[in-house]
């Protein structure tokens, strides 16, 4: 098992592009519900084999407020037998559309940036090509003090990033909650360096509940973080590759009294009091 502190650089999408996208669409144009429907189709691979894929899951999302109002919203559909898919009857407008399959990396098309189709009235894209990449697998069981096992616990799988001027920023791509023998598992991961946190509250059906509560205080687990720290800056993170695992992780998490803390801010905006932010510090 591999461990790394690891540099990810972020990227952020644009939420711009669509909106641009849509003005030029807008421009030229008459009402995309007075225009003929499309069609968009296409078949879902496995990278490595080139194998056609059946029961894949196909999403098609529309991108912008008119194109939502005229599909109705989201369209759903799964690969055959063939490997193919086909959303028929499409108003144009902007759309994203991703496939997936338990086991593998979500994919995106078009595979290049911004992953939009633009669909004119009465066009029909039938070529579309999706290869799906085998995704790395994380697993293991969170433990309390005494080594008993945590059950219900959320568990989540993080990247790290670095945003102007070196801040980090841990971005959350996964989440797992533990069975009755305090195991989690993440799988179809993309290749990279992930960090594992666990703690907080107890997930039962319908709710989350604290290990005890009273009206003065509650207890729950300590957030925490691979391998057994507090600290999210010394945590490790563990190398996933696609297509294989990384297996028999253990964390242990400690229980802890938590507090509400309640006051006033008294002050003008003239002194440089801002009301709407509180911070505070743990000695």
């Amino acid at each position: 098992m591999r461990f790394i502190h690891s540099r990810f650089f972020a990227i952020l999408l644009a939420l711009v592009v669509p909106l641009q996208i849509a003005a030029r669409i807008n421009q030229s144009q008459p009402d995309a519900s007075q225009q003929k429907s499309g069609q968009i189709a296409g078949f879902v691979y496995r990278a490595d084999t080139h194998e056609r894929l059946a029961k894949a899951m196909v999403a098609l999302y529309p991108q912008d407020e008119p194109t939502s109002q005229a599909v109705g919203g989201q369209r759903v559909t799964r690969t055959g037998d063939d490997g193919g898919f086909v959303f028929s009857n499409i108003p144009p407008g902007i759309y994203a559309i991703e496939a997936s399959l338990n086991r593998f990396v979500t994919e995106y098309a078009p595979d290049s940036r911004p992953h939009f189709i633009v669909l004119h009235g009465g066009e029909q894209i039938n070529n579309l090509k999706f290869s799906l990449n085998l995704g790395g697998v994380v697993s293991g069981k969170i433990y309390d003090e005494d080594h008993e096992p945590v059950a219900g616990i959320a568990v989540l799988a993080l990247q790290l990033s670095f945003l102007r001027g070196g801040k980090r920023q841990f971005r959350d791509v996964g989440s797992s909650t533990t069975d009755d023998l305090g195991a989690f598992r993440f799988s179809g991961l993309k290749p990279g360096a992930y960090y594992l946190r666990a703690g907080g509250l107890i997930h039962r059906p319908m709710k989350e509940m604290p290990l005890k509560q009273s009206p003065e205080h509650r207890v729950q687990y300590r957030e925490t973080w691979f391998p057994d720290i507090d600290a999210p800056n010394d945590s490790l993170g563990l190398l996933v590759n696609g297509g294989s695992e990384t297996g028999d992780i253990e964390m242990r998490v400690a229980t802890e009294s938590t507090y509400e803390v309640h006051g006033k801010i008294q002050g003008s905006l003239k002194a440089g009091i801002r009301p709407s932010e509180v911070s505070y510090r743990k000695d």
